[in-house]
């Protein structure tokens, strides 16, 4: 039986029943990130109860897996550095891009 239910959006990650949620769509799309500058909101979300290692995320496009964030094994330090490092990337990804469509 899947459950719905509101999560909220935080510069951790999408919380949900003491858990923290992450997918590659919500850092691509920076929400963390938004959160953390701007406040957090709410996400519609379904899950299994027997099964909380991944939860359904609506976001108005599609529906997204999302995977529990385990903060015992990594620290918050070192995943806000893993984060920015991600951020850094894509905007040096994005810098060749334009780089190349000007070449």
């Amino acid at each position: 039986m899947k459950y719905i239910e509101l999560a909220k959006v935080t510069e951790k990650g999408i919380l949900l029943k003491s858990n923290y949620y992450s997918c590659p769509e919500a850092i691509s799309r920076k929400w963390f990130e938004i959160a953390r500058k701007r406040g957090e909101w709410k996400i519609v979300t379904v899950y299994d109860p027997n099964d909380l290692t991944c939860i359904h995320i609506y976001d108005d496009q599609d529906w997204l897996i999302c995977n529990m964030i385990y903060f015992n094994e990594i620290s918050s330090v070192k995943l806000r550095r893993y984060f920015n490092s991600i951020q850094k990337l894509k905007e040096q990804r994005n810098v060749v891009r334009k780089l190349n469509e000007h070449a």
